[in-house]
């Protein structure tokens, strides 16, 4: 598991957000010795453009810069 810094993106310009945004998990498979995997191998984000005033659950994308990695869960 990783611990993962989540990145918010496109925030509407009179908007603002009202909570702190967590660190997510993720499991993933990979080819490398998973001792040398690091939390920045890995950029996590929620997209928030779009969205008006109000509570929104977004979903949360997270890609990797190792070769051969694959995400296999995101909480």
């Amino acid at each position: 598991d990783q611990n993962v810094p989540v990145t918010a993106e496109n925030l509407g310009a009179n908007l603002a957000l009202t909570d702190a945004i967590s660190n997510t998990t993720i499991k993933i498979r990979t080819t490398k010795d998973l001792s040398a995997v690091q939390a920045k191998d890995f950029t996590a984000r929620i997209d928030l453009s779009g969205l008006e005033n109000g509570s929104h659950k977004v979903p949360i994308t997270v890609t990797s810069t190792l070769p051969n990695t694959q995400i296999l869960s995101i909480n």
